[in-house]
């Protein structure tokens, strides 16, 4: 039942290194213009995703931020992954 919620097998790291890649070019754009980091939900991302996007963000000192826990799958979902809410809860790992 809960299986459309469960993390990505795939390896985060190089889309990690193109959104790094990508935020070099932001001198060129008008200021009116900003960058957000958003990554997937958290039930469905990966502690590396999470965890490197934070890291960007604070590299590039540009706001992070995802996407809620909206239904009472998701949110029973999330509870089980992240019961401190935290990252680096070693339960959630």
């Amino acid at each position: 039942m809960l299986a459309h919620l469960q993390r990505s097998d795939r390896d985060p790291l190089p889309d990690l290194a193109f959104t790094e890649a990508q935020l070099t070019r932001r001198a060129d754009l008008p200021s009116r213009i900003s960058w957000r980091l958003s990554p997937s939900g958290p039930q469905r991302a990966s502690h590396t995703l999470l965890e490197g996007s934070h890291d960007i963000g604070l590299r590039h000192k540009i706001p992070v931020f995802t996407h809620v826990y909206e239904t009472k799958a998701q949110t029973a979902k999330a509870r089980d992954l992240y019961r401190e809410g935290r990252l680096d809860d070693p339960v959630a790992r």
